[in-house]
């Protein structure tokens, strides 16, 4: 089934809420590739052209390649329904149809906790990311985090040494170790026998800026709460803050030196709500599960005001994204309906989509429709 779940992956205007809704009318995706376009559009609701992109797909030998190519690199494919699948990922509203996992897939099902934070932390950052993550991995707790430097180096590094493990989320594919200078934390991350890398993207994808972003989704929703260590005011670590806050998960602060400016958007988020951390404990007692070591699937109800917070933290609107929204105002509309209405090359309107939509402004419906966020709208 993996190989249907590929290609369902490769065809570029169904997207992944579409290809959840339809894998909801046919739940399994070896019928998909073996009916009429006119079928596909009548049995799942699909576009015309999406409905002749799988109708007429041909690329098997492509995915064939992907598959042995993972083979050789002991990469490990997991889709959608697949039973080692990570069950709170499953609950996001747009899970990744397949996972690329290196290392022990068994961790995407423990309880788990990311921690997160700035690039270029304070000694102070480094030093709470290592400590928070070392006693959570002592207490049974796998660290989830993106595998950039700073911060995500400290906490992986920490879990390590703790003993439960660490999933180090790449925004490329995993043949490519993105900071090159991790490449020995990476090394440590798979041989330990406690570790995993994982990613969205085919083998050979190169670490382009805007995947970064929509890696944070994976991040938050692998795990059942996000600590964010240093956050400047407009830090990548609060799109993952904000994503989680959206996914139901709990969201953990770590104050910082009252003027630090690596600290602004960390003392956002504790002003806005989210929980102070300053040890491992305060993170644990909301999570009273964790001591049997079963995954629970209830989230904690979270402060509204979070999100107000979260949403004037994160950047202005990009240059074109109120052209975007003002089209958007009279109900959804698809890319090339977009692309007539503001008169914008898919080249610059496809990125620009991205960003309204990782900052909680746009939502991609089936069939690459896309609508104001009810946040927003």
């Amino acid at each position: 089934m993996i190989r249907e779940f590929l290609a369902l992956s490769w065809i570029p205007r169904l997207g992944l809420l579409g290809a959840r809704e339809l894998l909801k009318q046919i739940p399994d995706p070896s019928d998909l590739f073996g009916i009429s376009k006119e079928e596909l559009e009548q049995r799942a609701g699909l576009h015309p052209s999406v409905a002749l992109e799988i109708a007429r797909f041909k690329e098997w030998e492509e995915v064939d390649r992907e598959m042995e190519k993972a083979q050789k690199l002991g990469i490990e494919l997991l889709h959608f329904a697949d039973s080692r699948y990570p069950a709170l990922l499953k609950e996001i509203a747009d899970p990744p149809l397949v996972l690329y996992v290196k290392g022990d897939p068994s961790l995407l099902s423990l309880n788990s906790i990311a921690v997160v934070g700035s690039r270029v932390p304070s000694p102070y950052g480094m030093e709470m990311a290592r400590e928070l993550a070392l006693g959570l991995s002592q207490r049974g707790v796998v660290v989830v985090s993106g595998f950039a430097m700073g911060i995500d180096a400290a906490a992986h590094e920490g879990a390590l040494e703790g003993g439960a493990g660490t999933i180090a989320v790449f925004g490329c594919g995993l043949d490519i170790v993105y900071p090159p200078s991790n490449r020995r934390l990476c090394k440590r991350v798979i041989e330990s026998g406690k570790g995993a890398i994982l990613s969205e993207f085919p083998i050979g994808t190169p670490p382009v800026p805007g995947q970064f972003p929509r890696r944070n989704r994976i991040i938050s929703g692998l795990s059942r709460g996000v600590v964010v260590v240093e956050a400047a005011a407009r830090s990548g670590s609060l799109i993952t803050a904000r994503l989680a806050l959206e996914q139901g998960r709990e969201v953990f602060a770590v104050p910082g030196l009252a003027r630090s400016v690596r600290s602004t958007g960390t003392h956002r988020l504790i002003q806005g709500g989210a929980k102070l951390v300053t040890q491992v404990q305060d993170i644990l007692e909301e999570f009273p599960n964790f001591a049997q070591g079963t995954p629970s699937m209830t989230f904690p109800r979270l402060p509204s005001t979070l999100a107000s917070t979260l949403a004037s933290t994160l950047e202005d609107l990009p240059e074109g994204g109120e052209r975007v929204l003002q089209a958007l105002q009279s109900g959804s509309l698809s890319m090339d309906e977009l692309m007539n209405q503001i008169q914008l090359t898919v080249g610059r309107l496809s990125p620009l989509l991205l960003n309204l939509e990782l900052s909680g402004w746009v939502e991609q419906l089936p069939g690459q429709r896309y609508s104001l966020t009810g946040v927003h709208g």
